[in-house]
């Protein structure tokens, strides 16, 4: 077949090809652009899309396909609601902030990479914070700046949190806990009535996990309702363990690296 003649059948082949997706239904085409976007969408855009050029983001990549689409996707708050928040400096926060708002008042997931090394609430407390009431899942890195924020959120803000996986930093910890303890009542926790899926991890900070457990009773978290607990790759020991499951009755799932064990204790 001659060369001018190839572009021609290509673009009625891709031409057929569109027709019969945008006769798709409406629902049928959300369920194909959520199934394209399941992993986290990762704030900032421009230094992900900078950093890896062949990785689009899909979410970005279906909005701008047509207009139709674009409305579609626009009218599914559940595809702009996983969202993974790195290092974000003032020129991203109109990305996230608009990310957040295409969410409408779907549940979020919102991660704090741990390799970012960035205090997510004191950075974003004036974006993330007001949007935490939806939070089903939740990812945070524990920094010096974090906790005292994080613990101090109202009541309320983590109401419909199901799931919070966090990374402890610092080495100092225990002091500082045992100071905000002091100085005001812990109520991060408080009305977080949905809470199951607890996952505590030091290993990448150095810190003595039974320290950070024993210091952990004080936080208020409904350990009676949780059904989830992990603590990954980390030695207690073997009377933290104990105390952790006497507290946690309903518990269905646990991981722990159990030291030390007494066998009189299992007897």
């Amino acid at each position: 077949m001659d060369g001018p003649n190839c572009p021609t059948i290509a673009r009625d082949q891709t031409e057929g090809h569109l027709g019969s997706i945008t006769n798709l239904n409406i629902d049928v085409l959300r369920v194909i652009f959520l199934s394209c976007s399941s992993d986290p969408a990762r704030i900032p855009l421009r230094k992900w899309l900078t950093r890896y050029p062949g990785w689009p983001e899909p979410r970005l990549v279906i909005s701008h396909v047509c207009s139709s689409w674009r409305a579609i996707a626009l009218r599914t708050p559940e595809l702009w609601s996983d969202i993974e928040i790195g290092r974000v400096e003032p020129q991203d926060c109109e990305c996230l902030e608009t990310w957040l708002r295409r969410s409408g008042k779907s549940p979020l997931s919102i991660h704090d990479p741990r390799y970012q090394r960035c205090d997510l609430f004191d950075v974003l407390n004036t974006i993330v914070l007001p949007n935490l009431h939806r939070c089903r899942r939740l990812t945070l890195y524990i920094g010096p700046m974090t906790l005292p924020t994080f613990l101090r959120l109202p009541p309320g803000s983590l109401q419909s949190l199901v799931e919070i996986k966090l990374y402890f930093s610092m080495c100092k910890f225990e002091p500082m806990l045992q100071e905000i303890v002091r100085e005001a009542p812990i109520t991060a926790f408080q009305m977080a009535h949905q809470l199951r899926r607890v996952e505590l991890d030091s290993s990448h900070s150095g810190l003595n996990m039974d320290r950070i457990v024993t210091n952990l009773w004080c936080l208020g978290l409904p350990w009676a309702q949780l059904t989830v607990l992990t603590f990954p790759e980390i030695e207690i020991s073997a009377d933290s363990c104990i105390g952790v499951l006497r507290a946690c009755a309903a518990l269905e799932s646990c991981s722990l690296y159990v030291s030390h064990i007494d066998t009189t204790l299992c007897a």
